[in-house]
């Protein structure tokens, strides 16, 4: 497979663009394996392209994770990358400051954690984070990315949840 395992375009009565996304390494490793670095280098690029970025332009993006954990608790983040969450305490560094060191200064993703369990409903909290977050960068014109780890069910969830039509597919 190729990364990204989704990625969609979202329409939305904003100036900015929104992109729904799957998490990096999703399509390239599948579900259950660890992420390579060159897996989130084409996830990223693949990014850079869904927005239209060309050449030496840096992808500046605000990117609101969906990830947390399984139902039996291992870590969407730690249990896939060399990295963790905010609520994980490790050695590693944070999902935002891994990512920013794979793109090596093609992208400036700056990571919003709304945490969710995979398979379960959002929590109404979850959501009431996750909408002012997107609203406020894309009225200012600026770009954004919602993503799961498919990017096939709470992403579509929050979006639908925000009246948003969603573009289901590839």
């Amino acid at each position: 497979m190729t990364e990204p395992h989704l990625l969609v375009a979202v329409p939305t009565v904003f100036p900015g663009r929104l992109l729904r996304v799957s998490r990096p390494g999703r399509g390239a490793c599948g579900s259950q394996a660890r992420v390579s670095d060159e897996a989130v280098i084409a996830w990223v690029e693949a990014v850079r392209e869904g927005f239209g970025i060309r050449g030496d332009e840096i992808l500046d993006v605000e990117y609101v994770c969906l990830l947390g954990t399984k139902r039996k608790g291992r870590s969407e983040i730690a249990g896939f990358y060399p990295a963790r969450a905010p609520w994980e305490t490790s050695d590693v560094p944070l999902f935002e400051d891994f990512l920013n060191r794979v793109a090596a200064g093609r992208a400036r993703l700056r990571v919003h954690h709304v945490p969710t369990v995979d398979g379960d409903a959002l929590p109404p909290e979850m959501i009431g984070r996750a909408e002012p977050l997107l609203r406020r960068r894309l009225a200012a014109g600026g770009l954004a990315l919602v993503g799961c780890s498919a990017a096939e069910r709470r992403s579509v969830e929050l979006l639908r949840a925000i009246d948003w039509v969603v573009p289901l597919g590839r």
